[in-house]
């Protein structure tokens, strides 16, 4: 095999691994918060956990950067911090609605968002 054979192979493998886990990951979440796993009950705060994990991340980044030197100044580190609050709300955000919605639908609608992200842009 040549190495652009064992290249493409390889982001096959990869894209096939992301989506696989993707999908397991929508699919437990869905079951936790709806309470469908057998002997749990309904999780009732997907925004806690989404929150704590999302600080226990942002916790272990500044580690791992303390220990090397940042090339960013201020100003950027603002915009990190708000692109990664906006990301965290949006990842809580979807989790809530999870448990409200079906995947399908939570899906469909967020399939929808680029289409709607160029009808704001065009008008």
């Amino acid at each position: 095999m040549n190495e652009s054979n064992r290249s493409i192979c390889y982001l096959l493998l990869l894209a096939g691994v992301w989506y696989t886990s993707s999908s397991i990951a929508v699919l437990l979440v869905k079951a936790l918060f709806s309470g469908r796993i057998n002997g749990v009950s309904p999780f009732r705060f997907p925004l806690t956990l989404t929150m704590t994990s999302n600080i226990i991340s942002a916790i272990l980044a500044m580690y791992v950067s303390s220990k090397r030197e940042s090339t960013m100044d201020r100003y950027q580190r603002r915009y990190a911090i708000v692109i990664g609050a906006t990301t965290a709300g949006e990842i809580g955000l979807s989790n809530w609605a999870l448990s409200l919605l079906t995947v399908v639908l939570a899906t469909m609608m967020k399939g929808m968002a680029p289409f709607l992200v160029m009808a704001w842009g065009v008008s």
